[in-house]
């Protein structure tokens, strides 16, 4: 039996949905509580408050996903950097109402709300030899004010916030990581509560990394005292500061990529028709029309000439006799 040297240590998830820009890569760094857990299997007791107007019955699901969301970021975190020992923490969920432990790990109920948090981990800190011995989670199912309900997603970022703390870890310092995604254990809740468009946050590389430094005995058996506290644990070369996407996620990611693309070559595609069709329909409506009369030349109209008195034969006959005596006598004209 372990023997507690204070009460009890709280750590508090505020509602904050406005966040300061922040140069996450050069302060990457997380401290740990100081204690963890010294067997590899964690039970965990979800107490739904069944039968109370503010309870949701969905949140009990959402906290089941925020557990099993840490354990298949862990997968893709082991796949990509090592430390595969990591994946020898598994935990097994009990629901009030449907099955039973007498003695969890873990402890998680549910309050409607409260003014100082939305989530909040109470363990006893620490221990003499780093251990936990029992942990105990409150979930508000309301903001501080409570007037907005948390959404199933807002739950279940809320559990795998507070679950970090039931592993052994502490806030991280930087709200973002350096691919500009939220750092889920950062000690303000980055969206706003209740919202429509809020998204499913992960644990990041840094999160992970330091799992696997409190947890680095487990290829073997526990020591005889756990990891103190360390006060800024950074991640080491060669591992980015990133969020880790379990593969279900990155799968349903890329799906919903993929069909906006083929959506809108789908668009594009009825418009070229559409737009070959009118051009189709206009060459058509062309060579159909019959094209214009041209107008007749109009030429300027000849003087007509209107012939002259007819001459009896008789008479052309004495006019070349009378030009041929005069062109033969000059002098009997001019005598004349």
């Amino acid at each position: 039996m372990k023997t507690p040297a204070f009460p009890a240590f709280t750590v508090l998830l505020l509602s904050f949905s406005m966040l300061v820009p922040h140069a996450a890569g050069a302060t990457a760094s997380i401290p740990t509580e100081g204690e963890s857990w010294d067997h590899s299997t964690i039970t965990i007791q979800i107490m739904p408050a069944s039968g109370q107007y503010w309870f949701n019955p969905s949140f009990t699901t959402d906290v089941s996903k925020a557990v099993q969301r840490w354990t298949e970021s862990i997968i893709v975190f082991t796949d990509s950097y090592g430390f595969r020992y990591l994946r020898q923490l598994r935990y097994t969920i009990y629901v009030t109402g449907f099955n039973q432990t007498l003695n969890p790990d873990i402890s998680i109920s549910f309050v409607q709300s409260d003014p100082s948090f939305v989530g909040v981990t109470k363990f006893v800190y620490p221990t003499a030899d780093n251990y936990f011995q029992t942990v105990t989670t409150q979930l508000a199912t309301f903001d501080s004010s409570n007037t907005r309900q948390l959404t199933d997603v807002d739950m279940e970022n809320v559990a795998m916030h507070e679950f970090g703390h039931a592993l052994g870890l502490d806030h991280a310092v930087s709200p973002v990581t350096s691919d500009n995604f939220l750092e889920l254990m950062f000690k303000d809740y980055g969206q706003a509560i209740g919202g429509p468009n809020n998204f499913v946050q992960e644990p990041s590389t840094l999160d992970l990394y330091a799992l696997a430094t409190i947890y680095s005995w487990l290829p073997g058996n526990a020591p005889a005292t756990g990891l103190p506290r360390t006060l800024s644990l950074t991640l080491p070369p060669g591992i980015p500061y990133s969020v880790s996407v379990p593969y279900s996620a990155q799968i349903t990611s890329y799906k919903a990529t993929v069909d906006q693309l083929n959506l809108r070559v789908l668009v594009l595609a009825i418009l070229v028709i559409v737009l070959f069709a009118c051009a189709v329909a206009l060459a058509i409506r062309s060579s159909r029309r019959k094209p214009p009369t041209l107008p007749t030349p109009q030429y300027p109209t000849q003087p007509s000439i209107e012939p002259g008195p007819v001459n009896t034969l008789a008479e052309l006959h004495r006019s070349s006799d009378i030009r041929l005596c005069i062109s033969l006598s000059p002098m009997s004209a001019i005598a004349w």
